[in-house]
């Protein structure tokens, strides 16, 4: 059985405290905050899988 390609994914991690973990996102993992609002923040990924 042939299955499509995934070419997106999402990732949900919980903390408890949003601000320090988006921080260190950025400032460690260098990634870019796309989104962020009281609740949540979203940031950018990108992997390239070889086929």
């Amino acid at each position: 059985m042939s299955h499509p390609p995934i070419d997106q994914q999402i990732t949900f991690l919980y903390t408890k405290d949003l601000a320090t973990s988006a921080q260190f996102y950025e400032d460690k993992l260098g990634k870019r905050v796309v989104a962020l609002t009281k609740e949540a923040a979203g940031f950018t990924a990108s992997v390239v899988l070889g086929t």
